[in-house]
């Protein structure tokens, strides 16, 4: 099934509550927001999770020596990511080829590998290390990341492919003024979320 109006609307209001609140949400909430039944906004929470849309999540009683069903509560999945990675990688049109490439390649690849707190952490260390060498974090920022995802890196791109691309980012790299190459780096920090 598609991502009807409707559904979108269940869908943005769920992203909107959760946001807000930091905290899954009780399709009840959803049903209040959008001034419909409970049965209607658990129905179409059912569908959006079935689809792979939002997660579900069961919260059993909380009141101690108290006995009965568990509740669902419900927040966006990976659906938030994948927007906007989509956005992110319109955003490369903007930059010379080879570096378009290797950037698209790291995003596919943080898409794949869930970002981890390890992750994250390298290149905290490698950004505070090395921040007054823009140049030097623009190189090495992709070799982490790539040589972080090891072998699943041969599934994207053919490994005769990968010397040639990261020649040609670099060569790229270094034809950048300087306030370019600010710009590069804030837009791959924006997209790592650092």
């Amino acid at each position: 099934m598609s991502l009807t109006e409707r559904r979108r609307q269940f869908l943005e209001t769920l992203k909107t509550l959760y946001e807000k609140n930091k905290r899954p949400i009780h399709y009840a909430e959803i049903a209040k927001e959008l001034s419909v039944s409970p049965a209607t906004a658990y129905d179409i929470m059912q569908i959006l999770y079935k689809e792979g849309y939002i997660d579900a999540i069961y919260l059993e009683n909380s009141v101690k020596n108290k006995k009965g069903r568990g509740k669902i509560f419900f927040k966006p999945k990976e659906y938030e990511e994948s927007e906007k990675f989509m956005t992110n990688f319109q955003e490369l049109k903007r930059y010379p080829f080879a570096i378009a490439i290797i950037l698209s390649i790291m995003l596919t690849i943080l898409k794949d590998i869930k970002f981890s707190k390890d992750l994250r952490s390298m290149i905290g260390l490698l950004i505070g290390l090395l921040q007054s060498n823009l140049e030097l974090i623009l190189v090495l920022l992709p070799i982490l990341i790539i040589g972080y995802a090891g072998k699943k890196i041969y599934e994207i791109i053919p490994n005769n492919k990968i010397k040639t691309y990261f020649e040609e980012y670099i060569n790229s790299i270094n034809q950048l003024a300087i306030e370019e190459k600010k710009v590069l780096l804030n837009f791959i920090l924006n997209i790592l979320e650092i």
